[in-house]
């Protein structure tokens, strides 16, 4: 209760609790008493990746060689592997006005009211959807990512307006979309500045016109757990946070946003003279970044990380190891990835952050990866 992250496992969980609690696996649950009775029968989670679906769209990804299949051969639900239409959630969205299934208005109440933290901090997290405002007016939302599928479904239910925006490309931005439609649909109502149409563009100094640009570089928060970084890619800012990069677009006096809302910075000076950025993310408290002087960052030498580390809570062993001057880590049934220094003791991969210290005497690393934090992993071989 003293923070919220969001977690993919505990609705993982919770599909296993339903197959032991019922006897039905979650497909046959759902299908017996949610789609079934609503009438969705384009809708099931899919369990088997080997099943043939009728009219699927296949996933894809883009590159600078073109367009390529980005599917899932993953067959564990509960935190997603749903199959379904605009035309079903249209059904499920009528559903929430009201309820024809078991609980009624009750139920519908219960799953979107928002949750609490310790200190009484309201979260806009419910049971399953995020309760916000966007511009003034109540929404009821929850956007999904798998392989190349990007979902957004987003509920004005004051306005009886509903916009879902399906798409089988890894690039599109259904938030973004959905709330691009809903400054049209909703415009006579909505108070204060739409989503901006294009993201911010720097100078050829890199500046923005509309306040203090964030300069180029990593960023370290204060107990050295996280980091964000900031990129320049076409005259575009780019937010890397966690294994995702996002475009920025300007809100004006130094603040920025990302196209889904969920994060927003403010960029302005440190106390010791360098630049900090304020990140806020949905449902959490601002956290200080401040920029790393790469000088620092390169100071330490990679002959200290080199080694095998064990990890008993994950009963795994991960290595660290050198090629020339670049570092990597190997892990078990993934590529070698490559690691670069954000600053001392601290590496960081596309997908995970390890800080190098000493535990008992013993080299160790502490790894973080999004929603994971603090996992130890002992070096056990030089």
């Amino acid at each position: 209760g003293e923070e919220f992250i969001y977690s993919n496992s505990g609705y993982l969980l919770l599909g296993e609790i339903v197959k032991r609690v019922s006897g039905l696996s979650l497909r046959e649950f759902a299908e017996k008493n949610i789609f079934s009775p609503l009438g969705m029968h384009s809708t099931h989670f899919h369990d088997d990746y080997t099943r043939i679906v009728k009219n699927k769209a296949s996933g894809y990804s883009a590159s600078d060689t073109g367009f390529k299949l980005d599917i899932s051969l993953f067959d564990v639900v509960g935190d997603g592997g749903v199959n379904t239409s605009v035309e079903d959630l249209a059904k499920w969205d009528a559903n929430f006005y009201s309820n024809r299934l078991a609980g009624g208005q009750e139920l519908i109440k219960r799953i979107t009211t928002p949750g609490r933290l310790n200190d009484g901090r309201k979260l806009e997290y419910a049971h399953g959807l995020f309760v916000a405002d966007y511009r003034g007016q109540n929404v009821i939302s929850h956007g999904g990512a798998w392989v190349g599928y990007r979902s957004d479904l987003m509920r004005f239910p004051e306005n009886e307006l509903t916009i879902v925006c399906l798409s089988n490309l890894i690039q599109t931005k259904p938030t973004y979309l959905s709330k691009r439609i809903a400054d049209i649909c909703l415009k006579d109502i909505l108070t204060g500045p739409p989503t901006p149409l294009k993201p911010c563009r720097a100078d050829r100094r890199g500046g923005v016109k509309s306040g203090p640009a964030p300069r180029v570089g990593a960023y370290l928060n204060g107990s050295g757990d996280g980091f964000i970084e900031i990129e320049r890619v076409e005259k575009k800012y780019i937010l890397r946070d966690d294994e995702s990069r996002y475009d920025l677009y300007s809100l004006g006096a130094g603040r920025y946003t990302v196209a889904t809302g969920s994060r927003e910075i403010q960029v302005d000076k440190a106390s010791n003279g360098g630049q900090r950025i304020i990140l806020k993310k949905l449902n959490a408290a601002p956290v200080e970044y401040r920029i790393v002087d790469p000088k620092h960052a390169g100071r330490d030498s990679t002959a200290g990380f080199r080694g095998r580390y064990y990890s008993e809570e994950l009963a795994a062993e991960y290595a660290v190891s050198r090629k020339g001057a670049k570092v990597f880590l190997e892990r078990p049934g993934a590529a070698s990835e490559d690691l670069h220094r954000i600053a001392k003791g601290i590496l960081a991969g596309k997908y995970v952050f390890l800080n190098m210290q000493k535990n008992q005497g013993t080299s160790c690393f502490l790894l973080n990866y999004c929603r994971v934090r603090g996992i130890v992993f002992r070096k056990v071989l030089n």
